[in-house]
Order: structure tokens, then sequence, then C-alpha cells
């Protein structure tokens, strides 16, 4: 599969773990719309400066009107598939 065509598979499990999770209306807390984007996979190091290091990895979905933007944790809700989630001490 092309990188194009895993990450579109990534967001469509995000779409759907949302319809599901989010009920309607998702009115954004800062404008009153309701027009939102799931954006591509974004991946922060658990360790400051540490780029070969464990990382979280989230899914963006912002609003398209003033960009407000939430994240989820893409392991949890299911978009990607990766190691084990341990919870924090």
């Amino acid at each position: 599969m092309f990188p194009s065509e895993v990450r579109k598979e990534q967001r469509d499990r995000a779409a759907q773990w949302m319809d599901k999770h989010w009920p309607e209306p998702r009115t954004c807390p800062i404008c009153g719309t309701n027009s939102w984007n799931v954006g591509d996979v974004v991946s922060t190091p658990l360790a400051a400066g540490s780029l070969d290091g464990p990382v979280s990895v989230y899914f963006p979905v912002g609003c398209l009107t003033c960009g407000h933007t939430y994240f989820f944790d893409a392991l949890i809700i299911g978009a990607i598939e990766g190691g084990r989630i341990e919870p924090y001490p």
C-alpha cells in the first residue's frame, strides 16, 4: 500500500470512531460552526529533545472555520495499529 493510501485508511478509521463516539451536533466551542476535518497522524516525542525514543501518536480534528483543534490518541481510538498502551503511573 502507498503511504497516501495508508494515511487515508487511518483518517477513515478515525472518522468512523468519531461518528460513533462524538454525537451531533459537533459545534465548535470557539466559533459555533459545525465544519470539521480529520487530519493526518501527528507524533510527538515523549521526552523533550529525544527524536529516537517513544512517541505519542494523535489525530488532529480541526474546525475548518476558525482552526480550533482537538487531538485524539490514535492508538486508543484504533485509527492506527501499534504497540501496547501502558497506563501512566
